[in-house]
């Protein structure tokens, strides 16, 4: 996964602000020899002129350095998510060859079990080896290796905080356009938002996420027990900075998957009742 480079300034800034310099220069140089008398005052002597030449080159690098931030800001926010991406696939890896190395002593222990005719041991034992590696299986099905990981991690999120994670994947993505590290903050401010609703929730906490497509695009949708948005939240939910959290919650998690579910043409549902809220993100399928 290749981790983007975060300029410091871009070349066409960079143009501006010596643009900037030079008008400076100009302008006290033209000052100064108008002032000795070694030009009498014309046009280019006209502080006006100057003046109005050195604000437009201000404002416009003012522009131009803004835009830069902007985008440095977003390179910087990105990394980040990849940084988070590559501990998530590294931590699944570990998980994934430590089952591999532990393959050969399950063989070792159903066959000592075998010579023993313990057949009920034999049945107990590879019930819970198959359920751990069942586990594994239900997280490495989307064909997306940043998606796999970032699944598995939430699920022991989940784990950790006594919240029954459910997942159903029937699609493995094939075909699916938007970068990785985009569908992965998607889901990862879902799921955390769906976790911090479950932890309030009195009854079995619960959160389900399913993957599926069909012919018209693809659905990723996240649902949780917990109280139910009222109907004059659901809009603001979306705003930058509006929480319900206090002082636990920035305010941007929503704000950020809607900003990036539309720069990606897609939608959001929202359907909260009865102590159930689910948000499902669907985009369309891109034509090759």
């Amino acid at each position: 996964m290749k981790r983007n480079a975060v300029p410091s300034e871009s070349k066409l800034t960079m143009l501006i602000l010596l643009i900037q310099v030079i008008l400076i220069a100009v302008l006290i140089g033209n000052r100064a020899v108008v002032y000795l008398g070694v030009l009498p005052q014309n046009n280019l002597g006209n502080p006006d002129v100057i003046l109005g030449g050195f604000v437009a080159a201000v404002l416009l690098g003012a522009l131009m350095l803004g835009i830069e931030l902007n985008l440095i800001r977003r390179l910087r926010r990105q990394n980040l998510i990849q940084d988070e991406m590559l501990r998530n696939i590294e931590q699944l890896n570990l998980k994934m060859r430590a089952q591999r190395h532990d393959f050969l002593n399950h063989i070792q222990v159903v066959y000592s079990l075998l010579e023993m005719k313990e057949y009920e041991e034999i049945l107990l034992y590879l019930d819970r080896v198959y359920g751990d590696i069942e586990k594994l299986n239900k997280f490495i099905k989307t064909g997306d290796a940043a998606v796999n990981a970032l699944l598995q991690a939430k699920s022991n999120a989940c784990k950790e905080k006594g919240i029954d994670f459910k997942l159903a994947i029937s699609s493995n993505l094939k075909g699916f356009c938007i970068e990785s590290w985009e569908l992965c903050r998607i889901l990862a401010n879902l799921i955390d938002n769906a976790i911090y609703a479950s932890l309030g929730y009195n009854g079995d906490k619960e959160i389900d996420v399913e993957i599926s497509a069909s012919i018209s695009g693809y659905t990723f949708k996240v649902t949780n027990k917990g109280a139910t948005i009222p109907e004059d939240l659901r809009n603001k939910i979306f705003e930058p900075n509006f929480t319900t959290k206090g002082d636990k919650g920035e305010g941007m998690g929503l704000h950020i998957v809607k900003e990036t579910v539309k720069e990606n043409k897609g939608r959001i549902e929202l359907v909260s009742e009865n102590d159930i809220t689910s948000f499902s993100v669907i985009f369309p399928r891109k034509k090759q």
